[in-house]
């Protein structure tokens, strides 16, 4: 049985309080026990730079030891001015690379691509969709060079007609919501199976 800890910013909050309340989205990610048990993390306003030195996330590894990690974050690190995006895409690897090998536990790490957001806080809508496209570009093509890290595209969730993101233009709605909670499952099934 695989041990999956699912990690980022306040959209792994939002969906863990989501199981089970919404139509579609049950516990575990509706996986089989037998299969994998699947824990959750998640941080309103989570950055990179808070997450490598939150010490709650740290323990969390210690004590549940999980086999596969997914993590979904970027979306507010590319919402502030002064974050470059080559320089976020390049620290982002270097710490989830290093993540395996300080914790040896540690089989595969799943690395979700950044969502869109129609509203963002610091930067506008073309700056942040701009920085967002190169991130996902550099992770999916400097991921392939590591046997162990994988970069998910949730596919059928950026590219959706319905309207994925809620009124704050940031945060997603009830439809996406169930569409995450798919590419999420999804994205740990391919892990498991890797």
């Amino acid at each position: 049985m695989a041990k999956v800890l699912v990690v980022g910013h306040s959209f792994i909050r939002r969906l863990e309080r989501s199981l089970g309340q919404i139509e579609g989205c049950f516990n575990n990610l509706g996986l089989d026990l037998s299969l994998c048990t699947v824990y959750f993390y998640g941080i309103s306003g989570g950055r990179l730079d808070s997450l490598e030195v939150d010490s709650v996330f740290i323990e969390k590894l210690r004590t549940y030891g999980p086999d596969i990690i997914v993590i979904q974050l970027g979306g507010n690190d590319m919402s502030m001015t002064a974050v470059r995006p080559e320089v976020f895409a390049c620290r982002l690897i270097e710490w989830v690379s290093s993540l395996t090998s300080r914790f040896c536990f540690i089989k595969n790490i799943v690395v979700c691509e950044l969502f869109i957001r129609a509203k963002p806080r610091q930067v506008s809508v073309e700056m942040y969709e701009s920085k967002r496209r190169i991130v996902n570009q550099m992770l999916k093509d400097m991921l392939e060079d590591y046997p162990n890290l994988t970069f998910w595209r949730h596919l059928r969730l950026m590219q959706s007609p319905l309207a994925i993101l809620c009124g704050d233009g940031v945060h997603l709605s009830v439809i996406g919501t169930k569409k995450f909670y798919r590419s999420l499952r999804l994205a740990v099934l391919h892990a498991i199976r890797s």
